[in-house]
């Protein structure tokens, strides 16, 4: 694929993870490619997330491989550790590891990248490594586990793994022999990569006590602390798509309270209803630098981007997660003082009153303005220089 100039494109990839907190990281990323002369191309999980990532940018963007539908029949469900992620998509089973992978395999040598830059895309993994490509793995402390031991960490001391090791190692094992390739002998050796960046607050790292390598300022900017004001405004994040969002913003309707919000999906029907109750929509992303700071609370589904850039401005979290990752970063706000979780499903008048409570609770406020003064006082390392830095030597 002929990109532009003399270079090879660097690839960015992205195969796992709902909503904008994968993708957004990597336009910021490409942003900066770009200023360089690099050309770059997107193999996105989400076209639509990635248009609007990337709108504006000179990057081409292509569908990544998609994993096959597939249903864990275990017994219980994981509870965030990475290789529930691998046991849920189906990583176990060789038929459906090996269609992605040589959907990866297609895309490596249809584009012919000088480098790849993945987040979130264990599949990805192996397919570069049968076509010996360098890669550059990216991502938040969660998606990044420390691969120093010969295991993958436990973050639940109390539960096991929903599948054992093993049986996955079996599964990469087949699609490793059928490419003449040798096979990683474990899961860490498997997502060991030619370098790593692991980004993100070390607030929501569930791995801090255990990670011997950089936790680097996240890519994107992170709001500037500041006091809040003394009328309360909630600034709500939502996913349009989720069958709730309309009872979510109904109970917040009926507090009273000033809202603006950014609902993801394009519910045009839910924007026009809020549109005419005076909230302020915006039809794009805000810039988190400029919204969070203009509000005095933050009601999302906990995704890190989200989560860290409150904690950093200061501002408490009503967390309402749906997946393990939320549920962990809920679990670490929450610890910290500075959130709430509300259950997603609950009824109208519960989440009307739970909002209520999160607005009126005093201490949350006074623990978030504290932890935000402490963010902004951290001397965090900046990993862009360096990873700009490595891949210009693979161009």
């Amino acid at each position: 694929m002929q990109v532009g100039g003399d270079l090879k494109p660097v690839l960015l990839c992205w195969e796992l993870g709902d909503n904008l907190g994968h993708v957004m990281p990597l336009a910021a990323m490409a942003r900066q490619f770009l200023e360089k002369g690099w050309p770059v191309v997107l193999a996105a999980r989400d076209l639509y997330l990635a248009r609007i990532a990337f709108a504006g940018m000179p990057v081409r963007i292509l569908q990544a491989p998609r994993w096959p539908s597939f249903r864990h029949q275990g017994t219980h469900q994981g509870q965030g550790n990475y290789t529930d992620i691998l046991a849920q998509i189906g990583f176990a089973e060789p038929d459906l590891l090996e269609a992605v992978v040589s959907g990866w395999i297609g895309l490596i040598d249809l584009v012919a990248p000088a480098a790849l830059v993945c987040d979130h895309s264990p599949a990805l993994h192996l397919a570069a490594k049968i076509r010996q490509k360098p890669v550059v793995a990216v991502g938040t402390p969660f998606l990044m586990p420390p691969l120093n031991g010969d295991r993958l960490p436990s973050i639940n001391a109390f539960r096991s793994e929903m599948l054992p090791e093993d049986r996955i190692m079996s599964s990469v094992e087949h699609v490793m022999r059928g490419h003449k390739k040798p096979a990683p002998q474990s899961l860490p050796e498997l997502l060991r990569t030619d370098f790593r960046f692991v980004f993100g607050l070390p607030e929501i790292d569930p791995w801090l006590d255990t990670r011997r390598e950089a936790l680097y300022s996240p890519v994107e900017p992170l709001p500037a602390f500041s006091m809040q004001k003394p009328s309360p405004e909630i600034y709500i994040y939502h996913g349009g798509e989720d069958a709730n969002a309309e009872t979510l913003f109904q109970a917040a309707l009926e507090t009273g309270i000033q809202i603006k919000t950014y609902v993801r999906g394009k519910n045009r029907t839910l924007m026009r209803f809020l549109e005419r109750r005076g909230v302020e929509c915006h039809d794009t992303p805000p810039p988190l630098t400029e919204v969070l700071p203009s509000v005095t609370h933050v009601i999302t589904a906990a995704g890190a981007q989200t989560t860290q850039a409150a904690m950093a401005a200061g501002r408490p979290q009503m967390l309402l997660p749906r997946h393990n990752e939320a549920e962990l970063n809920t679990t670490l706000a929450v610890g910290k003082g500075v959130a709430v979780r509300q259950p997603p499903y609950d009824s109208l008048p519960q989440i009307r009153e739970a909002i209520i409570r999160f607005v009126e609770d005093q201490a949350m406020g006074i623990r978030a303005v504290n932890l935000g003064k402490i963010i902004s006082q951290r001397q965090q390392q900046n990993g862009m220089p360096t990873l700009l830095a490595v891949i210009s030597r693979f161009l």
